[in-house]
């Protein structure tokens, strides 16, 4: 355990920079706030914005106010034509009639949009007058039958969007963590191998011990990833409800502790199988730059899309049954479990399997490293591997 330990400790100090890590938070402290005052500045800007159009309504199509418009009623037209032309007057609308309208402008009109969400509104209302009814019987007519939804006693909380967001959020942080130790691997092992470094180390240090420390320490590199994965995510949040007022991300605090403590679960020994599989297979690899073992390592992005494909079918036998895989298992059963389709102990059930299944691959990737290691200039075919992994 001391030597483990001292891999461990010696192999993430080699990635880890105190006074870097230190710069970047701050730096994305005062990038976060150079955005928030941004946004507000330019929220603030166009809400203050209001462009002048004049409007020609023989008709009486009874244009109303809308977002960034202010309609103003023209009785010379030509007076106004030369307003536009000289900017003191954003457009000049003329209805010509209900399906119908013409609009002057000197410059293309950031506010169309609102235009004819306006337009559209109007005609809705001159119709009605046409013939012969109010927007309330219109209203009635157009709107559905109340839909009453009644839970039974026995059946679980509803999904909320809150849930939605919670599993996405966890999908997102366990390929961050996961893509977080793809480099790692790739430069440290494939590094020393050519370098001719660690047939020097196992000298000293078991092969097993030298792998585990490997696994462990860039392990924690890629929680690193999620801590400041989360950092960013809380940020925007926090921008999010000071500016859009939005309430889902606040319901994310009705979330259980269970659920909480089962998708972090999930994503330490998620992280922890798949650094046991890099490791691995990055063992066998004498270049990465030529290797076409490479998109091999793409193959943990596999659970995530997934479990985003089956994100609203948590009760599915697919989904129930990859929920237990213990390579999907780490992106969908987070997933069942914010949104109650898994209770505790399906859960523990499924989160044991993937503590097995790691130790068993932390083994087989001690054996493959063990060998491959010591090999340089060529990589193993797949059946020497195979024979790596039967030995003991």
């Amino acid at each position: 355990m001391r030597a483990l330990w001292l891999v461990t400790v010696w192999e993430f100090r080699r990635y880890f920079k105190w006074k870097q890590e230190l710069m970047g938070l701050l730096a994305g402290i005062l990038v976060g706030g150079l955005f928030m005052g941004g946004s507000a500045l330019v929220t603030r800007t166009k809400a203050r914005q209001r462009a002048v159009v004049g409007v020609v309504d023989p008709v009486g199509l009874g244009l109303q106010s809308a977002k960034g418009i202010t309609f103003e009623a023209v009785t010379d037209s030509i007076a106004a034509e030369a307003r536009v032309g000289k900017g003191t007057l954003a457009g000049l609308l003329t209805v010509e009639s209900s399906d119908s309208v013409r609009l002057l402008v000197a410059k293309d009109p950031p506010w169309q949009k609102e235009l004819e969400q306006a337009l559209a509104k109007a005609r809705l209302a001159w119709k009605l007058r046409e013939r012969g009814l109010s927007p309330a019987e219109f209203e009635g007519l157009v709107k559905p039958p109340t839909l009453n939804v009644v839970r039974h006693a026995e059946g679980r909380p509803a999904v909320g969007q809150a849930r939605m967001i919670a599993g996405i959020s966890i999908l997102a942080i366990q390929l961050m963590a996961v893509m977080g130790c793809f480099a790692l691997f790739f430069t440290n092992i494939t590094g020393e191998k050519q370098a001719r470094v660690t047939e020097q180390l196992v000298t000293a240090i078991p092969a097993q011990t030298w792998m585990d420390g490997k696994i462990l320490a860039f392990s924690l590199h890629g929680l690193k990833s999620v801590v400041t994965l989360v950092f960013w995510g809380l940020l925007a949040a926090l921008g999010a409800l000071r500016f859009a007022g939005s309430p889902i991300l606040a319901d994310l605090g009705a979330l259980s502790p269970f659920a909480w403590i089962g998708a972090l679960s999930f994503i330490v020994l998620g992280l922890l199988f798949w650094s046991a599989f890099y490791a691995g297979l990055a063992a066998t690899i004498d270049d990465p730059n030529h290797s076409a073992r490479s998109s091999v390592m793409l193959l943990p992005i596999m659970p995530v899309v997934f479990s985003m494909m089956l994100l609203k079918l948590p009760d599915a036998l697919l989904s129930r049954v990859l929920s237990w895989f213990p390579i999907t298992s780490m992106g969908m059963m987070p997933l069942r479990v914010v949104q109650g389709s898994a209770g505790p102990w399906e859960a523990l059930g499924s989160a044991l399997l993937l503590l097995g299944s790691f130790l068993v691959l932390r083994r087989l990737a001690g054996r493959v490293f063990s060998t491959s290691m010591l090999l340089y200039g060529q990589e193993p075919s797949w059946g020497n591997i195979w024979r790596m992994l039967r030995a003991r």
